[in-house]
């Protein structure tokens, strides 16, 4: 996770930084791609390792990496690839768990919804379909009735707009053309939302 963040980081870093004050012989794109390619290597290509909560949370991470790099489509395979491993591991099955005070919990529902987020945007970006049917999505996300106190402005705000997003990607993925006034209708509650 450290080499993914640094190699973020460095992604981030302005046009006007010295790079030659670290010392490093390296040059940033290279040092990046190479910290990319061990992770890659190391870990989001060992599925024992992957498999796991911090597995999981690398590869959401690399994904990032290559959506900040203009490369959504490896960004998208990766976002099907982790929430494969989190079926596996039972995330889309966290609401019927009993004890929802530990903190692997919470956790979990946080790497679920991060999961689930970036693939539908993915999905609407791409062209592509969403991969987790939305059973499986509307009881983690927080809704006009959640406590304002639980959840931030910007996290109800996405609640609301990803069931009008995954309409649009649905939209899209039809066999059949949808209709004009179902588009008007997108484009009515995308407005209301504003």
């Amino acid at each position: 996770k450290i080499m993914l963040c640094i190699a973020i980081s460095i992604h981030q870093l302005p046009g006007t930084f010295d790079w030659s004050r670290l010392q490093i012989k390296e040059e940033p794109a290279d040092l990046m791609e190479r910290y990319i390619a061990t992770v890659d290597k190391l870990i989001t290509s060992d599925d024992e390792i992957a498999a796991t909560l911090d597995g999981i949370e690398c590869m959401m991470l690399e994904a990032k990496y290559h959506i900040n790099m203009g490369r959504p489509r490896r960004a998208w395979l990766l976002f099907h690839r982790v929430i494969a491993f989190s079926q596996l591991l039972g995330f889309h099955r966290l609401a019927a768990q009993a004890d929802k005070t530990s903190p692997d919990y919470q956790r979990s529902v946080n790497i679920w919804c991060h999961l689930v987020l970036g693939d539908r945007y993915l999905s609407l970006l791409l062209g592509l379909p969403y991969s987790v049917a939305e059973s499986f999505v509307s009881p983690y996300m927080p809704t006009s009735g959640t406590s304002p106190s639980t959840v931030s402005e910007g996290e109800l705000y996405v609640g609301k707009m990803l069931p009008i997003v995954s309409r649009l990607v649905d939209r899209n993925q039809s066999v059949l053309p949808m209709g004009y006034s179902a588009t008007l209708r997108l484009d009515q509650e995308l407005e209301e939302l504003y």
